[in-house]
């Protein structure tokens, strides 16, 4: 077999995988550590089979140049790492809202290992993070990163792709959106909280005799915990609306590029 053919017949494949690779790197779900690396190494290898000659994704490789072929195996696979970034920021932002309410809600001190991403983090944590996987597996958000994944080929074909400032700058305010996204979901429990200590601490000042201290701190827990079951379901147009969002964003920055 010719060597052009052979090139043409397999880099397309190399180049296809690392962009899957790096897409499941980081995105929700397909990068779960509970998942085996044996079994997302198999999903990597179908799915870049299908997209290769189930939807004749490819193009012809004009450059054999090792080094060329290196560079373009890297852009593909930063591609697919950017998007998976997108998506992940915004689920990291929902433990990040947890970590801010764990504190003053009384749970700094209790930390569990968390599984999706072998780490140590705050029950709340755990939990808006967990919430924020169910959403995502009931609005089949799994499905629509494949579907995105399929279509990103039609927004930037294989070998085509320039980094720029837009690039980063796209990067950096989906970062920032992050944070917004978390302290908009704290807030409310946030406001509870500081208004339960507020009127602990009038108390503290009118009854000197009681430790407050002693009650406080198991006020300051269910006043938490019933805040965040009492905002809970407002929450769920909220995250659904930021989780499509996501999948919207991880094709916009292909525009970037």
């Amino acid at each position: 077999m010719p060597l052009a053919e052979l090139l043409n017949n397999y880099l397309p494949f190399i180049f296809i995988s690392a962009r899957v690779s790096g897409l499941f790197l980081l995105a929700p779900v397909f990068s779960a550590a509970v998942i085996p690396t044996r079994v997302k190494a198999v999903l990597v290898i179908a799915i870049s089979i299908l997209l290769q000659f189930g939807l004749k994704v490819g193009g012809v490789v004009e450059d054999s140049n090792i080094e060329m072929m290196l560079i373009y195996a890297m852009r593909e696979f930063l591609t697919g790492l950017g998007m998976g970034m997108i998506v992940a920021m915004t689920f990291h932002s929902l433990g990040l809202a947890g970590a801010i309410l764990a504190p003053q809600m009384g749970f700094s001190m209790s930390e569990m290992v968390d599984p999706q991403n072998q780490t140590s983090a705050s029950v709340l944590s755990n939990f808006f993070y967990l919430l924020a996987l169910a959403f995502f597996i009931a609005i089949d958000g799994h499905v629509l990163l494949i579907k995105g994944l399929a279509e990103s080929y039609r927004l930037l074909p294989l070998g085509e792709w320039t980094l720029s400032d837009g690039f980063v700058e796209f990067i950096m305010k989906s970062a920032a959106g992050m944070f917004v996204i978390a302290f908009t979901i704290s807030l409310p429990m946030l406001a509870v909280v500081l208004f339960v200590n507020a009127g602990m601490s009038m108390m503290a000042r009118a009854v000197p005799q009681m430790n407050i201290f002693v009650v406080g701190f198991i006020v300051m827990i269910g006043a938490g915990l019933v805040s965040t079951a009492l905002f809970l379901p407002y929450y769920s147009g909220y995250l659904t609306h930021h989780l499509m969002d996501a999948m919207e964003q991880m094709l916009w920055l292909l525009k970037t590029l």
